[in-house]
């Protein structure tokens, strides 16, 4: 239901609105102002500022405040300076105090999930809505399954064009995993993968996988999945020590080999200025935790331990058996992936992955929206 002003009332420390939900907020006077929209001091088709906001003067007041017969608020300011704005863009602006990533009411899940959705991948070439929907979907569980993508070496990348254009890194703009002779990640093997986030040894980190099963006929082999963000809640309520050391004793990650050194640092479970989760660096392969003093290193290895736990339960784990054709969105932020040791003498298997920054698939979500919905998600 839409909220509409109610009253306005100018007082020292700015001004007080009041909406018809019942809603009330006290805005800074040079919060308005420089906040305008009017054309002279936004450029209307970029919606940029023109003149430096740092030049108006701190002092600056309302003087007057009036709700139109269409209910938009018209203010007028101590330097001469006017202008309108709507009931809804305020109302935005105290309830959205940073930007959103993917918008969508997060679901957390375990081992029993059901309530996943798969999408037909012809059904997403055909619609620009139902791709609207799969990354809704995405902000909501983490992740969507995708089937009838063609078992073609060059699918992967036009899977991931529907959102955007793939990250390169130094293996390239798409990454085969499978069993090979010599090589340089355990993904290269046969061997079982423990839940992990891709690269947090990347600055930035990468923020999305797109991945593409093009053959998984040998013994073994499951996809697991684990829901990072929901496993950091549990610890959050259920050790609240090891979830504080988790978010503020920082481990490096580092990948090297003979043409690249990549190395980054960060927190286990990364949170926002809210307390709001935001990222999950869990990767036993590539983690390296500084020599720090050993009273720290005892808080970290054992709150280190008591996520692991929580992250390798069974009844925590999702496990599927990809097959030819079946792709994933996952989030790399939130989810932990792995897989389950693989026998090379029943078969193979081959699959395809890249990368999209978090920036590509957010702002994709986004336009989707303002085209499909005319709104943010709520």
């Amino acid at each position: 239901m839409t909220a509409f002003f109610d009253t306005v009332e100018i007082i020292p420390s700015g001004l007080n609105i009041r909406w018809s939900n019942g809603t009330s907020h006290t805005f800074h006077p040079l919060w308005l102002r420089e906040s305008s929209t009017d054309p002279e001091y936004r450029d209307p088709g970029t919606k940029m500022r023109i003149p430096e906001a740092s030049a108006i003067s701190l002092d600056i007041s309302v003087k007057n405040a009036q709700i139109d017969e269409e209910g938009g608020l018209n203010l007028r300011f101590s330097d001469k300076h006017e202008c309108q704005f709507k009931s809804s863009d305020l109302l935005y602006a105290i309830n959205h105090l940073r930007p959103i990533d993917l918008n969508g009411k997060q679901c957390y899940w375990g081992a029993a999930l059901r309530d996943y959705k798969t999408y037909q991948y012809t059904s997403l070439l055909k619609d620009e809505a139902l791709i609207l929907d799969a990354l809704n979907e995405v902000g909501r569980t983490g992740f969507v399954k995708v089937e009838g993508i063609p078992v073609k070496v060059d699918s992967l990348f036009e899977f991931a064009r529907l959102v955007g254009p793939p990250r390169e890194t130094n293996w390239g703009t798409v990454t085969d995993v499978r069993n090979i002779p010599k090589p340089y990640d355990l993904t290269m093997t046969a061997r079982a993968l423990s839940p992990h986030a891709d690269n947090p040894y990347r600055l930035p980190g990468p923020g999305y996988i797109f991945m593409h099963c093009l053959r998984n006929d040998a013994n073994g082999g499951e996809s697991t999945i684990v829901d990072g963000f929901g496993m950091a809640i549990r610890l959050r309520n259920e050790n609240p020590e090891a979830f504080e050391t988790l978010t503020t004793v920082i481990p490096n990650f580092r990948h090297d080999e003979k043409s690249a050194i990549l190395e980054d640092s960060g927190p286990l479970i990364n949170l926002d200025s809210s307390g709001n989760i935001t990222r999950i660096r869990f990767s036993n392969r590539t983690e390296q935790i500084p020599a720090l003093e050993p009273s720290v290193l005892e808080r970290y290895y054992s709150a280190r331990r008591a996520f692991a736990e929580l992250i390798f339960a069974e009844e925590n784990t999702f496990v599927l058996k990809l097959k030819p054709g079946d792709g994933f969105i996952w989030d790399n932020y939130r989810l932990l992936h792995g897989r389950k040791a693989f026998d090379t003498l029943t078969g193979d298997r081959h699959m395809r992955h890249c990368y999209l920054d978090r920036d590509t698939v957010s702002s994709r979500q986004k336009c989707l929206n303002r085209k499909y919905a005319n709104a943010l998600v709520e």
